[in-house]
């Protein structure tokens, strides 16, 4: 945090340096602090981003009525490749608590053949869909993160939603998913702690389909604000997503409350103290369960 601090007496402009004293002040449990550093986060990140190109233009009318009796159309997308545990529990729970949490929405899995063939035949015999893909050679093994963004353009997908494959789905994000259903926004995002200081969470957004461009031309438009690594597909959509959307989402969030137009998630779902939407679900599993 000294370091940081001092960084920002220098004359530092970076949001990177708000994202890093977000974090530190709520591991040492200064909620108030990360609050404020988080809040600063955004604002810069939104006054960065929002100048960057258009590159959707938004639907002057209101949104498709959602359709629950056809869950083809209505996607919950989800990136997968390599054999660790760490995203299998969580993604065949996921697949258990659809029909109760998500009865009206299907789980598409992007994924490559470093997935055991096993677990690809367990993830279709418990319903998901599976689309497979394959990394070009070369190419660093984190832009995997980008297949989930497939349904962005895909004519057959109405509504969907994004997220981590080492992600629980829970009653708090459906009751949030179902108030963005009944609104006037195309859009949806999710923040639900303090280190969730980015515009846009990778796994935790969903839109309207046939709005956005394909990902090949998101990618291609992205100016590379930062060194390329794991957060590609956060950079991606704070930098090619973001300025079209911003004034056409609904965001709820649980710590920012306020920030950027967003507000709290509805009063009903709420999950026990220590648990959050997006967190990493895997530290909830053991060996035998």
């Amino acid at each position: 945090m000294q370091a940081c601090l001092r960084a920002l007496e220098c004359g530092s402009t970076s949001p990177n340096t708000h994202d890093c004293l977000a974090d530190a002040a709520g591991r040492i449990g200064r909620a108030d602090l990360a609050v404020e550093y988080g809040r600063a986060a955004l604002t810069a990140k939104d006054q960065m981003f929002s100048s960057f190109t258009v590159l959707a233009k938004m639907p002057t009318e209101s949104p498709p009525p959602f359709n629950p009796h056809n869950r083809a159309e209505n996607v919950i997308s989800y990136s997968l490749w390599g054999e660790n545990d760490r995203y299998f529990a969580p993604l065949a729970e996921n697949l258990k608590l659809l029909n109760h949490l998500f009865p009206a929405w299907t789980i598409r899995v992007h994924l490559d053949t470093s997935v055991p063939q096993s677990f690809r035949n367990d993830l279709q015999r418990m319903g998901a869909q599976v689309v497979h893909f394959e990394l070009p050679p070369n190419m660093p093994g984190h832009r995997r993160l980008l297949w989930r963004f497939a349904v962005l353009s895909d004519p057959s997908v109405r509504r969907y939603l994004i997220r981590d494959a080492d992600s629980l789905l829970t009653i708090k994000e459906r009751v949030a998913v179902d108030a963005w259903l009944a609104s006037q926004y195309h859009f949806h995002i999710m923040r639900d702690f303090y280190t969730h200081t980015d515009l846009i969470l990778a796994g935790m957004w969903g839109g309207v389909g046939g709005i956005l461009p394909n990902v090949d031309l998101l990618f291609n438009n992205r100016r590379g604000w930062r060194t390329e690594g794991n957060h590609i597909d956060q950079d991606l959509l704070s930098e090619t997503v973001w300025p079209s959307i911003r004034g056409n989402c609904l965001i709820h969030d649980s710590v920012f409350t306020g920030c950027l137009g967003s507000v709290p998630f509805p009063p009903y779902g709420a999950l026990p103290a220590g648990h959050h939407v997006g967190q990493n679900a895997f530290a909830l599993f053991t060996r035998s369960s």
